[in-house]
């Protein structure tokens, strides 16, 4: 009876998935090059032979990853250090430790060790994600890895850390701080195609419009006294914002220093438009302040503002035009940012705009091939081994970050799928798993590998369809690979670890 309620508290439906994922690894592995795939196999076994390891060491505590959190932690950051001082530079990026010819990638251990020490502090009693204190901890404990990422640099990786604010979502954290990186992100690209004037003013716009739709659709007892300074902080803040927009834009003065309105039709517009909402802005924070008190108001009324609200009042304005700041800076540096990355990294980004034809024999080259390979599986594909792409080598090391291109080629839309479906049921798994779990310990993990593989198939997908950049990410447990293959491993194992002693636990 204890034997039968183990077995069911082992999740056989992971493992079973995680195995097919990798057998068809190897077998596309094997098509794109034998000794790469006879080598996998070899590295699936010594992943085994790992996780064999840490089931006996762990064995020793129930809470061995709970307690030992900080150990993994400690040795990443330094592992992290190390290695860039160390370290084999590959593509750009100094991210590896050279090991009797294995490349070993610490950001991986980085990883779980990351997903392990916050779930630590999320479960450690009084931590509250909600709380300043506790939130300001755990973006120093991601800080510390992405600096470290940002210097090899490893753009990837980076992003990929971007997991652990999902998971901390989970855990109560604000949706804002999800929205921040992708707004600077979605900014800096756009920031590259469009007119970095026309840019910001479309943003300030869109936050205008928003604010007085808000108000619009709110009555005046829903709205505090707290509320409307903090509000009417936001509109002077955009108002201003748009003045100085009109008035310090380099671009719009003359060589004799005067402005100069009519450089061009679309100048004009912008220039313009920055000049009509500034005043908008205004008249809205006005109109709000004046309808609050009921068109009854003086000179004393109006001059007569609490401390409490003169400080809501700055803390709205500042919010706003800080926020706005930023944006603008990142919307006019955008290009000189992309000017100072390595030219391999710029042209990866301008692919995505430009097309794979003009960079076809650089950076374009792998996309190009890869999505000629993709098309050319057509719904059923070549057949194993008989792709034309694959055994003519064209997309250089196919096996590792672009081998759903050989899935593509020599099983068609229907393997793709199918492989796409067993991703899907795989994430939603651990998910559900993770949600089920009594520890917030468990639970933060849980949520953290679920969205690093989301994230990583994603990325991965996109960039070999030519709907990401190439950062170089791996497809899990489908790549070729060393320390990737078992980093991943080894944080399934640590979840499936945790989610057993859930299952058995009685409390």
């Amino acid at each position: 009876m204890l034997q039968t309620r183990s077995n069911k508290s082992i999740d056989w439906l992971i493992i079973t998935i995680v195995l097919i994922i990798m057998g068809f690894g190897v077998a596309n592995i094997y098509s794109v090059d034998p000794d790469y795939g006879m080598k996998q196999i070899v590295r699936i076994g010594l992943g085994f032979g790992m996780i064999f390891g840490f089931l006996i060491i762990t064995s020793i505590s129930k809470n061995f990853f709970d307690i030992y959190a900080g150990v993994f932690y400690i040795i990443g950051v330094l592992a992290l250090v190390g290695v860039l001082f160390v370290g084999k530079e590959i593509n750009g990026a100094k991210a590896w430790y050279s090991i009797g010819g294995v490349g070993i990638q610490p950001v991986e251990l980085m990883k779980i060790a990351t997903g392990l020490m916050i779930g630590h502090v999320l479960n450690t009693p009084g931590n509250d994600i909600k709380t300043p204190k506790t939130f300001l901890f755990c973006m120093g404990l991601l800080a510390i890895p992405a600096i470290l990422i940002l210097l090899q640099p490893d753009v990837g990786s980076l992003f990929v850390f971007g997991a652990f604010l999902l998971a901390l979502y989970r855990e109560g954290m604000s949706p804002f701080w999800l929205l921040v990186p992708i707004t600077l992100g979605g900014v800096f690209l756009l920031g590259i195609i469009w007119d970095s004037h026309f840019l910001v003013l479309i943003i300030g716009f869109l936050l205008l419009i928003f604010l007085i739709i808000f108000l619009l659709s709110i009555s005046r007892p829903q709205l505090s006294m707290r509320e409307m300074h903090l509000l009417l902080g936001a509109l002077v803040g955009i108002s201003i914002f748009f003045l100085m927009n009109f008035i310090f834009t380099d671009k719009f003065y003359n060589e004799k220093g005067f402005l100069n309105l009519f450089n061009n039709r679309l100048d004009f517009i912008v220039n313009l438009s920055s000049a009509v909402l500034s005043l908008i802005a205004l008249l809205s924070a006005l109109g709000m302040y004046l309808s609050y008190h009921n068109y009854h108001y003086s000179i004393r009324k109006i001059l007569n503002v609490q401390a409490s609200h003169f400080r809501q009042f700055t803390t709205g304005f500042l919010i706003i035009f800080t926020s706005l700041g930023i944006i603008s800076f990142i919307a006019y540096k955008a290009l000189d940012i992309l000017d100072k990355l390595p030219t391999h990294q710029r042209e990866r980004i301008l692919v995505l705009f430009e097309g794979e034809a003009k960079y076809r024999d650089t950076s374009g080259y792998n996309l190009l091939y890869s999505k000629t390979a993709i098309g050319s599986g057509e719904l059923w594909g070549t057949g194993w081994n008989k792709g034309t792409i694959t055994d003519g080598r064209f997309v250089p090391e196919q096996w590792t970050d672009y081998i759903f291109c050989t899935v593509g080629e020599e099983w068609g839309f229907i393997g793709s799928s199918l492989l796409v479906i067993l991703y899907g049921i795989l994430i939603a798994r651990i998910f559900f798993l993770a949600e089920k779990q009594k520890k917030i310990f468990s639970r933060y993990f849980g949520y953290s590998i679920g969205s690093i593989l989301m994230l990583h198939f994603f990325v991965n997908i996109g960039m070999v369809m030519g709907l990401f950049p190439t950062v170089g990410i791996p497809l899990p447990f489908l790549s070729y690979g060393g320390s990737s293959l078992w980093g991943f491993m080894l944080m399934l194992f640590i979840f499936l670890k945790l989610n057993y002693e859930n299952s058995e636990s009685l409390i």
